[in-house]
């Protein structure tokens, strides 16, 4: 993941590996995302497409966020297996202007 700036609109791309391997879709009944103090969920709030999960961001959402910011991913596979992902870190740079355009 690189970084983003407060303030910036968009669907953030996540791909989900398991042992190394892009995840099958097919086996996957939901998908929770959280990106420091909110969660987006797929199906739902959250979209996949070309093997990867996009998550919108408004620029309120980014405006929150802090300069290190923690993500998780916990995926509930069709089996009722439900794993979780290591914590990573996204750079998040501060925006001089705090004005939503």
């Amino acid at each position: 993941m690189s970084s983003m700036v407060q303030g910036d609109a968009y669907s953030l791309d996540v791909t989900i590996k398991n042992n190394g391997s892009p995840i099958n879709i097919a086996d996957v009944k939901a998908v929770e995302f959280t990106l420091f103090n909110f969660k987006k969920i797929y199906p739902g709030e959250a979209e996949y497409s070309d093997g990867k999960f996009h998550i919108p961001l408004t620029q309120q959402e980014t405006f929150r966020l802090p300069k290190l910011c923690q993500m998780q991913v916990r995926v509930k596979f069709k089996s009722g297996d439900v794993i979780g992902s290591e914590i990573k870190q996204i750079d998040v740079a501060h925006a001089l202007s705090k004005a939503v355009l």
